[in-house]
């Protein structure tokens, strides 16, 4: 083997150690996993449709103890008013678009992360259909691409 092959191959070790696996790993770790308790979906999606029907005090001023609303008109629901089903998925973040749906997110990555997606059943599935995943309770999963 030449000495310039030699030096390729170190070079392509190095980029996969240094960079490809320690991108894995952070996926791996980093990612959650969905619940399939469908005692804890039931729970989730009666909590999801009290949120949703709530009537909000909202502020246009960020602050973690009011409730945000967004120019799309999503409101984020401080930490404290989260209820106890939802609060026991450690969320990062609860967002309710009131009379459709709530977002329930779990973890942050680039497009998005990963999540709970709840609406009432006669609404139909969310898309993109390849990032949703159906859990059961009219409670969806969703990810990254």
């Amino acid at each position: 083997m030449s000495k310039f092959r030699k030096t390729a191959l170190w070079i392509g070790i190095v980029i996969v150690v240094l960079i490809v696996l320690p991108f894995a790993f952070m996926i791996l770790v980093f990612e959650r996993w969905p619940t399939h308790d469908q005692a804890l979906l039931k729970a989730i999606n009666v909590e999801s449709r009290i949120l949703m029907a709530k009537k909000f005090t909202t502020t246009n001023t960020y602050s973690e103890d009011a409730n945000y609303v967004f120019e799309s008109g999503e409101i984020n629901v401080p930490r404290r008013q989260w209820p106890h089903a939802i609060a026991s998925l450690s969320p990062r973040f609860v967002s309710v678009y009131p009379g459709h749906s709530v977002d329930i997110t779990t973890e942050i990555f680039f497009d998005g992360g990963w999540g709970y997606h709840i609406q009432p059943g006669d609404k139909k599935p969310p898309e993109p259909s390849g990032r949703f995943e159906y859990l059961g309770e009219d409670v969806y999963w969703w990810h990254p691409y």
